[in-house]
């Protein structure tokens, strides 16, 4: 009987140590199982572009991704742990020195959340777009758990909308302009010729001479402006070829340093050293840079100076040409507007040859980036893509 007893609890022992070790090995199979599919869903996160910073409910950070490290400046190993308001960063600042983390602040606190809001942002010292995103995250009985927090540069994406909506201007001036073009232009020479005629036939009269040069001196400035809306409406086509970009723009130099010479300006020249030949319209290309000088002249009301300079930028594999002037500058919202038909700040401008100048060097595949202070002046670069096949980092010349 006693035997039996020892028994029994021998094999009770046995299996109730059978079964706590089945179960520490069950739970460390899933601690690891779980690990591993945390690391993994970590893994795929931080391949993620997207910036993910995660807090919990107490506002500290429990996970941060390898694109929020890029794009703050922050490390994770840091991060993690502390308070989202310890977390000190300046590569991006939002507009009103707000910090990213402020919008974690606003909802967790205040139940605010934020679905791909565009915020103005210095990002890494310039201008751009921050599209953000917060996400109250809820626990079992609708608890609060934590928050997540998602943004990216939304710089060029903003850009690129801006475009589609100058674009979509362009084509309506354009159509609007080839109809009424061909209308104003008939009649104009018409009248033109009958003020020559008039002219001709009073030589002898400076009052009638007077009067009638100035009527053909004005068709003729009306004939230019029809021949920009033309050119808006219907530009010529490409004609490519490849081109030394350095004599390119020496060419232009020479065209317009006479009249720099008239207003007191100097012209700095400085070309890279490393040029290939680049794919372009000559011809195109001239008149964007005749339009960009005569702008830089204008802009500058007594002496002063234009500085050009072309450089190759073998890592991004594109061709610049940088025009800078000493002129009077322009504010932010002249800049905004800068490019648009019909908008100059020359009183006897009509805004035609900037927005022809930028969608040439679109069509080229380029671009034209504009900066300006007001009182220093103006920098107008013009961006050309290099040449097909030219793969990046195969030169060391880089545009500063």
């Amino acid at each position: 009987m006693v035997r039996s007893s020892y028994l029994t609890l021998l094999l009770v022992v046995f299996w109730g140590a059978v079964l706590l070790l089945l179960r520490y090995f069950i739970s460390r199979y899933l601690t690891k199982r779980e690990k591993r599919y945390r690391q993994c869903f970590s893994n795929v996160l931080n391949y993620v572009s997207l910036g993910m910073i995660c807090a919990d409910a107490r506002g500290v950070i429990t996970f941060v991704n390898a694109a929020a490290e890029e794009f703050l400046g922050i490390k994770r190993d840091q991060a993690l742990g502390k308070h989202y308001q310890e977390i000190k960063h300046r590569k991006v600042i939002l507009e009103h020195q707000h910090s990213l983390f402020s919008l974690m602040g606003d909802t967790l606190g205040r139940g605010i959340s934020y679905d791909g809001v565009e915020l103005a942002a210095v990002i890494s010292g310039h201008p751009g777009t921050m599209k953000c995103s917060t996400f109250l995250l809820k626990a079992e009985g609708n608890k609060t758990a934590g928050v997540l927090l998602t943004f990216s540069d939304f710089t060029l994406s903003k850009l690129l909308e801006e475009q589609v909506q100058k674009n979509e201007c362009l084509i309506t001036v354009g159509q609007m302009a080839a109809g009424v073009a061909h209308e104003i232009r008939n009649p104009l020479q018409s009248v033109k010729g009958f003020a020559q005629l008039l002219q001709e036939k009073n030589r002898d009269n400076d009052e009638i001479c007077t009067y009638t040069g100035i009527v053909i001196s004005e068709i003729e400035r009306v004939n230019t402006i029809i021949r920009e809306f033309l050119q808006l409406a219907r530009p010529a086509g490409i004609k490519f070829e490849k081109k030394d970009l350095n004599s390119l723009v020496r060419d232009v130099v020479l065209l317009v340093n006479s009249e720099a010479i008239l207003r007191n300006v100097a012209i700095e020249e400085e070309y890279g050293m490393k040029m290939p030949l680049i794919t372009l319209d000559a011809s195109q290309i001239k008149q964007v840079l005749i339009n960009l000088f005569s702008n830089a002249l204008a802009a500058i009301p007594r002496e002063g100076m234009i500085k050009v300079k072309t450089c190759y930028d073998f890592h991004f594999n594109e061709a610049r040409i940088v025009i800078s002037d000493t002129g009077v500058g322009m504010d932010r919202d002249t800049l905004e507007q800068i490019g648009q038909p019909f908008f100059t700040t020359k009183e006897e401008g009509t805004g035609l040859g900037l927005s022809v100048s930028f969608r040439i060097i679109r069509d080229h595949g380029g671009r034209i980036e504009v900066e300006s202070t007001v009182g220093k002046g103006t920098t107008f670069t013009i961006i050309l893509p290099g040449l097909a096949g030219m793969g990046p980092c195969l030169g060391k010349e880089t545009c500063n």
